[in-house]
């Protein structure tokens, strides 16, 4: 028994917490930092800590208030775990107070690994700082502002889906000098701006900000605003707010940078730090809601199952079912409660899967570099730097295998389990040696039509008819028709299809036209027409108004002539007595010749509507209709001379698209294009099926058989030596179409086992690494 009676720090902050299992209480350190949680008993006794009260005194009060069993023991042992928390006030405490701050200032504890996956490092302390802004920003704590962000923010969602290929471009032209120092900057006071609406929410709620600065977790730079007293709030939605509102104010700076961008001019200064706020914002999102990560969905998750620590709970929770199921352990497992189990449970798979695809992406990447550069060399260093970072991980383990053995020794050591592992490895070589599966092999694919007709415009006149057949083992592309079309300014090529349309051999689809044919056409049509005009009115022959007009107007005629003979009657006589001019005589026997001659018109015409139309004038203009249709039938002749004609079934993809004036696929079988490795040439033959998915079908499957295989390996699009194999797809109900993308894969025929384990495993390794070791 202590001979000083235990008495629990003035200094400690205490807040009564109300959660869905009852009352706890959070005892805040305010020289470590540190947090404690516990229970009403466990408060109860820990307020009775006042280093007056002994322990058979908090004994009995704490049975008359709990109706519970405990002894001074426990009590005793209760007062030395205070006491490695540093929460009792004695000398020892102060001390060990000392220690800690001064070992937390080294960080001796933390691996190389450990520090490069996670570099903390404060800033300054934003203590007065938030005291001062925290009475101007209160608008941003309303419900008022919430409602009007989150507004923002679903419009800004559906600006950016409008324009997200001119955001697209605007996030490219940021890869320059300026675009990546507008970036960088922005960046920077997007993330500052994020940590302040952390600490000035906590500090609206109650809470104190002492810690501001720079965190590096995963290779990944932030920044960090220590809001720890949030754990110190009474309710759960205070907690939530906290962690929430940074990844919050963020988006609504995202929505409010995405109308800015909207409205300003893509040149401007304004617009480029608008983009760079949208780009970096929007990915940052992702990552700062991810609760596997220690951002803010992680401390948001936490608060909202009310598990502190989730992350290291986790792992504890799983150390300790690991031991248990190897090693018999099972007395190390925390006591927790079932909800606690599953939370720890699911959370400690996905985080760990999560974490090791980061960090096995990061190495894989670095692994791919040094062997590139060094080959084999580069592979042991690899292997190396691996064995330096992970040494405590493979220390520990090898650790935990040994443990295991030992654990299990006597298991091992049994006649029938030797006999078991030996029938295992007997069954496992025998499965090996003469089991056998199918063997794939994977490939990216895109489809081509089988056969495809182009109709091409030339200079000059010239048009070109192109035909590629893909399907046989030698294709190739073959010209056709090569028409010259006459003048090239005159002569015009004028497709006849429509995209889309179903085409059939033989059938029309483009017509070389000239433009001074088609006027003489024209010409010809026009006099063709007058003249057939003309027949019909002579086969007709005259009406009887005609005649009767005729009649009338020889009347008028020799009324006008008898008029006008006594007119030149009368000045002859008056010309006799010298009464007028000669002149005068001479205008009015003009004027009398003139309408005798009218006269005669008259009568000739009356005559011959009396007389009918003559029989050779209706040849006549027969002969001349004959000629005209003659002449437009060669002309027009002429012109479908120059028609030209599809030679293969099939649809159109293209119509007049500047040198292409017709483009028609056969799409009743295509040709899938698949890009291989050139490590697996060896395993691919003429005949063996495909199955493959593309990438609009994605529900479906597609088969075809392998016709025909590349005879010269190339470099792919992502830089990759590849080899092309060609395959034979129907495609009667034309679901697919030439350009479509999707995974393939060639059935190689069945594999033993232990060749499949043997092709994957030497197929890993690099052929650097290999020849490396070739001193031959």
């Amino acid at each position: 028994m202590p001979e000083r009676l235990p008495k629990i720090r003035d200094d400690l902050v205490i807040r009564e917490v109300r959660k869905a299992d009852g009352l706890h209480y959070v005892i805040k350190d305010p020289i470590t930092g540190a947090f404690f949680e516990v229970r009403e008993p466990e408060y109860f006794i820990i307020r009775n800590f006042d280093g007056a009260k002994s322990f058979a005194q908090i004994v009995r009060e704490f049975k008359d208030r709990f109706q519970l069993e405990t002894d001074e023991k426990a009590i005793a042992g209760f007062v030395e775990k205070l006491q490695h928390l540093c929460f009792l006030d004695n000398d020892l405490a102060r001390r060990e107070l000392i220690r800690r701050q001064r070992e937390a200032t080294i960080d001796r504890k933390k691996t190389l690994l450990g520090r490069l996956v996670w570099f903390k490092l404060k800033a300054f302390d934003p203590g007065r700082l938030f005291d001062r802004l925290i009475k101007h920003v209160r608008f941003f704590f309303t419900g008022t502002f919430v409602w009007l962000a989150l507004l923002l923010i679903v419009l800004a969602s559906l600006v950016t889906l409008m324009n997200i290929r001119e955001i697209t471009v605007g996030i490219a032209g940021l890869i320059s000098v300026r675009g990546i120092a507008i970036l960088y900057v922005s960046t920077a006071v997007v993330i500052l701006l994020h940590e302040f609406a952390h600490g000035l929410t906590c500090k609206y709620f109650g809470g104190d900000v002492r810690d501001i600065g720079f965190l590096l977790m995963y290779f990944q730079p932030c920044f960090y605003c220590n809001v720890s007293d949030a754990w110190l709030f009474p309710r759960k939605s205070q907690r939530i707010w906290v962690s929430f509102s940074g990844g919050f104010f963020q988006l609504f700076l995202w929505s409010v940078s995405v109308f800015v961008w909207r409205v300003t001019q893509t040149d401007t200064i304004i617009s480029q730090v608008a983009i760079a706020v949208m780009s970096f914002s929007g990915i940052a999102s992702l990552f700062n809601f991810n609760p596997l990560l220690r951002f803010d969905g992680y401390y948001m998750l936490s608060d909202f199952v009310e598990i502190p620590n989730l992350r290291t709970k986790a792992a504890g929770y799983w150390r300790a079912l690991l031991k248990g199921v190897f090693l018999s352990a099972r007395a190390e497992l925390p006591e927790y409660r079932p909800r606690e189990k599953r939370i720890f449970f699911y959370y400690g798979i996905f985080s760990f899967i999560y974490v090791v695809f980061i960090l096995g992406y990061f190495f894989y990447i670095v692994g791919c570099f040094l062997v590139d550069q060094l080959g084999g060399t580069g592979a042991v260093i690899f292997a190396a730097i691996l064995v330096f970072l992970f040494r405590n991980i493979i220390v520990d383990t090898t650790r935990g295998i040994a443990a295991f053995v030992r654990a299990r020794s006597e298991f091992f050591r049994r006649r029938i389990t030797l006999s078991v592992i030996l029938l295992v490895i007997v069954l496992a070589v025998l499965i090996a040696a003469f089991g056998s599966r199918q063997l794939r092999v994977k490939g990216e694919l895109e489809l081509e039509p089988s056969r495809v007709l182009v109709l091409k415009y030339s200079s000059f006149g010239y048009v070109e008819l192109i035909r590629q057949d893909n399907t046989g083992s030698n294709p190739g592309t073959r010209r056709d028709v090569n028409v010259f079309g006459g003048d090239y300014n005159t002569t015009r090529l004028i497709p006849l299809v429509a995209p889309g349309e179903s085409i059939v051999a033989d059938q029309v689809i483009a017509r070389l036209v000239n433009a001074e044919t088609d006027q003489m056409i024209s010409q010809y049509a026009a006099m063709l027409t007058k003249e057939q005009e003309e027949l019909a009115l002579l086969i007709k022959g005259p009406r009887n108004e005609e005649i009767e007009e005729a009649r009338n107007n020889v009347t008028e005629l020799e009324a006008q002539l008898d008029a006008s003979g006594r007119e030149l009657q009368r000045k002859r006589q008056m010309y006799q007595k010298e009464l007028i001019a000669r002149q005068l005589m001479e205008d009015a026997y003009t004027d009398s010749v003139i309408w005798q001659a009218r006269l005669e018109s008259a009568r000739n015409r009356l005559h011959i509507l009396l007389a009918g139309t003559r029989p050779e004038e209706i040849k006549a203009k027969k002969a001349e209709i004959e000629r005209l249709t003659g002449l437009i039938d060669f002309h027009t002749g002429r012109q479908e001379f120059n028609e030209i004609k599809s030679t293969v079934n099939g649809m159109v993809l293209a119509v007049d698209t500047g040198e292409v004036a017709c483009e028609i696929a056969s799409v009743d079988t295509l040709v899938a294009l698949i890009s291989l490795s050139e490590k697996d040439l060896a395993d691919i033959d003429i005949e063996q099926k495909v199955k493959f998915k593309a990438r609009s079908y994605p529900s479906l499957s597609f088969f075809g058989t392998v016709f025909r295989i590349d005879r010269k390996v190339i470099t792919g699009r992502d830089g990759r030596r590849v080899i092309r194999v060609f395959c034979l797809v129907s495609n009667p109900e034309h679901l697919l179409k030439p350009g479509m993308t999707g995974i393939a894969n060639i059935y190689c025929g069945k594999r033993s086992i232990s060749y499949l384990v043997y092709r994957k495993f030497f197929r890993t390794i690099r052929t650097e690494f290999w020849d490396w070791f070739d001193w031959s």
